[in-house]
């Protein structure tokens, strides 16, 4: 080794000198020698000459700094959504005036917005096809994978067909009466009923976000955030909410949630809104999605 000279082994492809790949410098006053990997043959030249030899200090100083500083640093892995659609097989729920089948959206509606948000996060879905799950069994799915999210997708039904809204809900332990908004198998009989508690406050603020983009659907009638005990929610160890998407029972909306350009614009909404819920961010400015 010369005197004064300090050398250093430095991968040949991560550096390249004068277009020679080169696995080892030697930095000594001014000067700086590159030896070609493989080769003796010799490269000197002055630090006032090339520019070029900035690139060479640059990896020699961080070669010096203790601790690892090749290579990526380690990502960390990707959010769980799971998407949960609601009901299917003999379980079809509400049934439109057109004949249109609660089940069926919902199914639909999951693939998209699974479409929208691949590639983002980790996504999971319930069922991806046509059988009946029980409700336990579709919150147990999403605690078994440790999702961060679930979204549980439903229509609704009234005995009113003007009744055209949406209604996203966040778990409450509270009776609702209102047949419109109360599920099936509420929070008395529920197992695991109080594991979504300390989840309420992230489920309420999930269910603002996805309301704030999806609302511009609805014109006149955009709905809201409401309390509910349903029980496919009860259970859930992580912030999760329910959507009722429209009502099937109203002609107009009927139409609509069987319109593959308006299911998008809400998969869009919905998956906009989940972004904003892991982003939070100050303000949230409404999408309008309206034709």
């Amino acid at each position: 080794m010369e005197k004064g000279h300090h050398y250093l082994d430095i991968p040949s492809e991560y550096i390249k000198f004068h277009q020679i790949a080169i696995s080892k410098i030697s930095i000594g006053a001014l000067r700086v020698k590159a030896y070609q990997t493989g080769f003796r043959m010799k490269h000197t030249c002055d630090l006032s000459k090339y520019l070029q030899v900035v690139v060479i200090l640059t990896a020699a100083v961080t070669l010096l700094v203790p601790g690892p500083v090749l290579g990526a640093p380690a990502q960390s892995a990707p959010k769980t959504v799971v998407i949960d659609p609601g009901h299917g097989g003999g379980d079809t729920e509400v049934k439109g005036t057109g004949g249109t089948l609660e089940k069926d959206v919902t199914l639909r509606l999951a693939r998209l917005i699974e479409n929208r948000l691949q590639g983002r996060y980790r996504v999971l879905l319930t069922r991806n096809d046509d059988y009946i799950m029980p409700w336990p069994d579709r919150t147990g799915h999403a605690n078994h994978h440790k999702a961060d999210l679930l979204i549980s997708l439903h229509t609704a039904g009234s005995s009113s067909p003007a009744t055209n809204d949406l209604q996203v809900y966040y778990y409450t332990e509270s009776k609702i009466r209102n047949p419109d908004t109360a599920a099936p198998g509420e929070s008395k009989g529920t197992p695991w009923r109080k594991v979504q508690k300390p989840h309420i406050p992230a489920s309420s603020i999930l269910a603002q976000r996805i309301w704030e983009r999806a609302k511009g659907l609805y014109a006149n009638h955009p709905g809201g955030v409401l309390p509910a005990p349903a029980a496919v929610l009860a259970g859930a160890d992580m912030p999760a909410v329910l959507i009722e998407s429209g009502y099937l029972t109203n002609p107009k909306q009927e139409k609509n949630l069987n319109d593959n350009k308006y299911l998008f614009k809400l998969a869009t909404a919905i998956s906009q809104g989940i972004d904003d819920y892991f982003n939070n961010p100050d303000t949230i400015t409404s999408t309008d999605l309206r034709e």
